[in-house]
């Protein structure tokens, strides 16, 4: 998978738990009313009136709408006008215009990039600046920063699709901006509570809906409107996006709250819908220590695992906490019907977390078990080991549960979990603290795993990760006086200070670290005497003390992070650590410049100058390909690498990606690009993206007379049933194709039915899911993947691929039931169902769903279609798989008991019958259990591994009924006594069938004697020294071109620079050595005879090669990737194996765009491929520079 489209899909989850995390407009009210300016200043008015006139922070509402669109003077000191027009260029009158710091209605900030995560519990949804647009359509924005900033505009049923970009250089006159508007629809509605009784007042959130985020993404139509209820409940919003699935999200108290899905919805319609605040219910438990001893006074906090709650528990904490009573015990009077997440904290210590449900009035929770005696000693101390008096150290951890294996939980929260875990510290109360004594010296209750923040008046907060300290240490927190760096921006030609730029600090060394850190790659056979002994540490440091490096943390990044709006260009970095700084500077139009610098512990460093260069500029015309016509509004990016194009969706937050719009006559010009890119791309509604590769630029170079031409792609439609047919409306369709770099996603309507357009050309994946809500909002992806359906559908340009998707587990059997170990109940054990069912390799249901047990054991798979099933147990108590048979019912219920066989023995060498320990034993099943899924991601043959012990025995337990055989290797013998005897070779024995609960002895196995050989290898004309990775494996003659064939123990070894390699275990006879490397040709030694319990020796010279990598593309540069491509050599012989099964499948779908066919000598050479059905062949030479050969069709 390309690592573009992966990014981009994470990006999507990951901005969508952001939304949901800091989202946080001002409380459930009215929006504010006008400012009175004849009255006095308030006290911040008054000090912000006292700040210089660019660094004001307060903004001037100067109306307010009913709507929850207020007019508003900003608080910035530039101006910016425009025009707001429809399709056809017509003006808009009486649009509401705002603008905004960021492209996506996420987060936002007004002066500086740390608000939005300093202070997220005050975060609002307001613009920078709004206003009303004019009977002609015209806008004028007071206030806004200087900045590169993003523009929306909405009417009635009409608004843009997106936040529209605007440059610093359109500021202050500098241009006037277009605001393109499209059709909308608008969304009528009421927010009840869980009676059905409306509520009044209560706030109203419609965004892209959660399950949809990517295709939001994609489409780049974010978007985001605050509402609140009337006194019966209602609300309104004038414009909402078409053919987009939104969510309507209504908050009511802390607690309260609840999601609708609304559409997609055609142009010009006005849906209506009901928000529903989930029902609540009450939860009582107990904190205790390890003891079992009642702790009181500790705070219980109760987060919800349901992202329908996330909202009100950001905003309002202390109403999901509770308090423990003198005997421990604890209870929530009011909390929502859902999963949560129970944490119990104080001066004690904080507890590991612990899940459970709220499902009534009586609701029991888990204890919470806080250790008490875990607790570290340490030390603050400044930059000099002074220490420093008054520091507070908080706690930054949450523990994992106690008795969790490797640090995993057992809770079934899914990935909201490791979400909370990481965000919750940032949000609680801080009450596990500790504060330093005169000494420096802290004692606070924590574990080796925790994370430390220091807080100390005159000093840089600062995070320490206490896993960097040594068994037996005690930490040392050494923290530093804030310095700060001042200097300016210049374009390095002129001179002239660049107005607008950002300047981006990074840590890289603290004080007397540089040189420190730096990973070392260390051969294994490297001389003995390991490296030099640490430095001695400073006078006053401890020999039982260990100073610990401060961690990078994203809070520090940025405060080390600025926005220049300065018409002198100058810069200040204040309140950062001391070290060595790398400084990044990027500029509108400009290449990205660096700057290292040293900030002194507490120190100023002034006068830094930073020159700008003016990157390339490429200009040119996008015009559409069905009319010739210029197309309007299009984005455009000139980078490096196709991928590059997949950045416009980012907006112009890439770092390295020049991007520009298109204006009414289609033509753009993109400044700033750097030297070396090789692409311009564009991106525009109703189009099919459009990549076109140019000849890389020079720096500072001018290329103009670019030419792209947009198509309108392909659209995939079609039904989605169950397999009686039955439509399933409001089920999730998402297609990715790597191939095409494009992917899309939608919902199915009431009648079932799917579309997606403006689809570039190629091999698409589609998936079919129920985004049920129960799983979705839990965070249960598992599950949500469990109910999907995957298959396969080709887009042509200009063509509409239809495609029905039957999903045979829709409607089926409610499966519960208990797991047990014989009549004792396994709580906590994880299940997976597997399908062995498929309708082909690429056309399957995703056969898989996921299930937990609880207290009792019992678990419960809402919805499996009948058939044969592989069941994946993993608890405490025994892992393994299992055959589950579901039938056509509506309903059943099954106990299923882990298998209790065992099989024993005993390995011994074929030589002396001495034990071997440490032989490597696998018991495989040759009663394949799971096909289709099971197949692809480690499903056939069940296999269990087990290692000899000293005395050769070894012992396998938990197996079910069925037949078995053994594999059995061992490397070099060894006898109890440690000495070692000659290498062994492996054996596999006879298939066996193990009946229920048999235990059966297999008797001592014998492992023959093997034989080895030894590669010495040379590389041809290396210099001295020279080194590098070889492989050599040892084939039977007449299997030298199979690549599918066992490799490993016994037929390969790899070496790095000794010049020789061990292939040991082999049988006696003939084989046939091939070694080869990297960059180096395949070499092939014939004939080498081994012998039982010697070894062979043979010498290799490597003779290097040329990799050939070549890319094949169609007429319109769209990467093209056949099944197999044959590279023949002057007389026809092939010379590479051929490429076929799930490796190819997966190369055609995941489109890569090279194609490496080995490493050859120069010289000429033909390939040979099919494409559409026709065979086509092609010449190439290949030389020295060759590096990637394109070849056109």
């Amino acid at each position: 998978m390309r690592k573009p489209l992966v990014l981009a899909i994470l990006a999507v989850l990951a901005a969508g738990l952001v939304w949901v995390v800091f989202l946080d407009p001002p409380a459930s009210a009215p929006p504010p009313t006008p400012v009175d300016r004849t009255a006095p200043p308030t006290a911040t008015e008054a000090a912000a009136a006292a700040e210089p006139a660019d660094r004001r922070r307060v903004a001037r509402p100067t109306a307010a709408a009913a709507d929850g669109r207020p007019i508003k003077v900003g608080a910035g000191r530039h101006g910016l006008h425009g025009i707001v027009v429809d399709e056809g260029g017509e003006p808009v009158p009486g649009a509401w215009v705002a603008a905004w710091s960021v492209p996506f209605p996420l987060l936002d900030f007004e002066f500086d990039l740390a608000e939005i995560f300093e202070k997220p519990l005050a975060f609002s949804l307001e613009p920078l600046a709004a206003t009303i647009a004019d009977e002609q359509g015209r806008f004028a924005l007071e206030g806004v920063q200087g900045r590169t900033l993003y523009l929306s505009a909405r009417a009635e049923k009409r608004l843009t699709p997106r936040r529209q970009r605007v440059l610093p250089a359109e500021l202050d006159g500098g241009g006037e901006v277009v605001l393109r508007t499209v059709a909308g629809a608008a969304l009528k509605g009421r927010v009840v509570d869980a009676d059905g009784s409306p509520v009044a007042g209560a706030e109203v959130l419609v965004g892209p809906g959660v399950k949809y985020l990517i295709a939001a993404f994609r489409n780049r139509n974010f978007f985001l409107e605050r509402t609140f209820t009337g006194p019966d409940g209602s609300f309104a919003v004038a414009a909402v996006p078409a053919r987009t699935a939104l969510m309507a999200n209504g908050i009511a108290q802390a607690v309260d709250s609840g999601l609708a899905d609304v559409g997609p919805l055609p142009p010009g319609a006005t849906a209506e819908v009901v928000v529903s605040l989930g029902a609540t219910g009450a939860l009582a438990g107990e904190v205790v220590d390890l003891e079992g001893e009642p702790v009181a006074g500790a705070e219980v906090i109760a987060v919800p695992l349901d992202l329908r709650y996330v909202i009100p528990f950001v905003r309002d904490v202390r109403a999901w906490t509770t308090t423990s009573d003198g005997q421990g015990r604890y209870r929530f009077p009011r909390l929502p019907k859902a999963l949560v997440l129970l944490l119990a904290q104080g001066r004690q210590g904080r507890s590991a977390p612990e899940t459970a449900r709220v499902i009534g009035p009586d609701s029991l929770a888990p204890r919470l078990r806080i250790d008490t005696k875990s607790l570290i000693e340490g030390r603050v101390v400044d930059g000099d080991g002074r220490p420093i008096a008054g520091a507070v150290v908080r706690l930054q951890s949450i523990p994992v549960s106690v008795g969790a294996e490797k640090g995993k939980t057992r809770t079934g929260a899914g990935f909201l979990l490791d979400a909370a875990r990481e965000l919750l510290p940032e949000l609680l109360p801080q009450a596990a603290s500790a504060t330093t004594d005169a000494g420096g010296r802290f004692r606070i209750p924590a574990w080796s795993q925790a994370r430390l923040r220091v807080e100390a008046a005159g000093y840089s907060e600062a995070d320490f990760h206490l896993s960097q300290l040594d068994e037996g240490k005690k930490p040392v927190l050494r923290i530093w006086r804030p310095g700060t760096i001042e200097g300016r921006v210049i374009e390095e030609a002129s001179g002239r200070p660049v107005r607008f730029c950002l300047v981006r600090g990074d840590l890289w060394f603290e004080p007397g670290e540089e040189g420190e850190g730096l990973l070392e790659m260390i051969d294994e056979e490297a001389p003995a005497g390991g490296p030099p002994e640490a430095a001695q540490g400073p006078d006053w440091l401890g020999a039982d003390e260990q100073i610990l490096d401060q961690s990078s943390s994203w809070r520090a990044k940025l405060r080390g992070t600025v926005l220049v709006d300065d018409d002198r260009g100058a810069f200040r970095i204040a309140g950062i650590p001391p070290g060595q700084w790398h400084l990044t500077v990027q500029a509108e139009g400009y290449q990205n410049a660096e700057r290292q610098v040293q900030v002194p512990d507490g120190g100023v460093v002034e006068g830094i100058e930073i020159a700008l260069r003016t990157g390339a500029v490429v200009s040119g015309r996008v015009t559409a390909a069905s009319t010739g016509r210029p197309v309007a509004g299009a984005v455009v990016t000139v980078g490096h690498g196709e991928e590059s194009g997949f950045l416009a969706m980012l907006q112009g937050l890439g770092d390295s990606v020049a991007m520009a719009e298109t204006g009414e006559d289609g033509s753009f010009r993109v400044t700033g690009a750097e030297a070396g890119a090789d692409f311009v791309n564009a991106v525009a509604d109703g189009w099919a993206s459009a990549s076109q590769r140019i000849p890389a630029l020079a720096e500072q170079e001018v290329r103009t007379g670019v030419e792209i031409v947009l198509h309108d792609g392909g659209a995939l439609s079609g039904f989605v049933r169950d397999r009686r047919g039955n439509p399933l409306p409001g089920r999730m369709v998402g297609a990715l194709s790597i191939q095409a770099r494009d992917f899309q996603q939608t919902a199915t309507d009431e009648a079932g039915h799917y579309r997606m357009e403006h689809m570039r050309p190629g091999a698409y994946f589609m998936m079919a899911a129920d985004l049920e809500d129960e799983s979705l909002f839990a965070g249960d992806m598992m599950s949500m993947l469990g109910s999907s359906r995957i298959t396969t559908a080709y887009v042509k340009d200009g063509e509409e691929t239809v495609m029905d998707i039957v999903d045979p587990a829709a409607g089926g059997c409610r499966l519960g039931g208990r797991l047990l170990d014989g009549d004792e109940p396994i709580p906590g054990a994880s299940l997976v169902v597997l399908s062995s069912e498929g309708g082909g390799l690429m056309d399957f249901n995703l056969g898989f769903a996921t299930a937990r047990t609880d207290q009792n054991g019992e678990f419960l798979f809402k919805s499996l279609a009948p058939g044969e099933y592989r069941l994946q147990v993993d608890s405490p108590s025994w892992n393994g798989a299992l055959p589950l048979e579901v039938w056509e019912v509506p309903e059943d219920y099954q106990e299923i008991r882990i298998p209790v066989g065992v099989v024993r023995g005993r390995v011994v060498s074929g030589r002396d019958g001495s034990p071997v320990a440490g032989a490597s034993i696998q018991l495989v099943s040759d009663d394949p259990l799971g096909g289709g899924l099971a197949v692809l991601f480690g499903g056939g043959a069940e296999r269990k591994w087990a290692v000899a012990e000293e005395d050769g025995s070894f012992e396998i337990r938990g197996l079910r009924p069925g037949r078995y055989h053994l594999e059995v290797q061992g490397g070099r013998g060894r006898r109890r006594s440690g000495d070692a005897g000659p290498p062994l070779g492996r054996v596999e024995g006879e298939p066996f069938r193990l009946l229920e609960g048999e235990v059966r002895d297999v008797g001592p196995i014998q492992l023959p004697v093997a034989g080895a050989i030894r590669v010495v290898t040379e590389i041809a004309g290396a210099d001295a020294g020279e080194s590098s990775w070889f492989t050599a494996r040892a084939v039977r003659p007449g299997e030298e071109d199979e690549q599918d064939g066992p490799f490993g123990f016994g037929r390969g070894h790899r070496s790095w620079g000794k010049g020789e390699l061990l292939i040991s275990g082999l049988e006696a006879g003939t084989w046939t050595v091939i070694v080869g490397g990297d960059g180096f040709l395949e070499t092939r030694i014939p004939e080498v005879e081994v012998r039982a319990g010697e070894t062979a020796e043979v010498f290799a010279t490597l003779q290097r090669g040329v990799p050939l990598r070549i890319r094949i593309l169609d007429a319109r540069n769209n990467p093209v990737t056949p099944a197999d491509v044959a590279l023949l050599d002057p007389a026809g012989k092939r010379l590479n194996p051929k490429r076929g099964g799930i490796g190819a499948m997966f190369g055609r779908m995941f489109g890569e765009p090279e194609i490496d066919l080995g490493t050859h000598p120069t010289g000429s050479y033909r390939i040979r491929f099919q494409h559409q059905g026709a065979t086509i062949e092609r010449g190439l030479l290949l030389t020295e520079d060759s590096g990637v050969i394109e070849i056109r069709i």
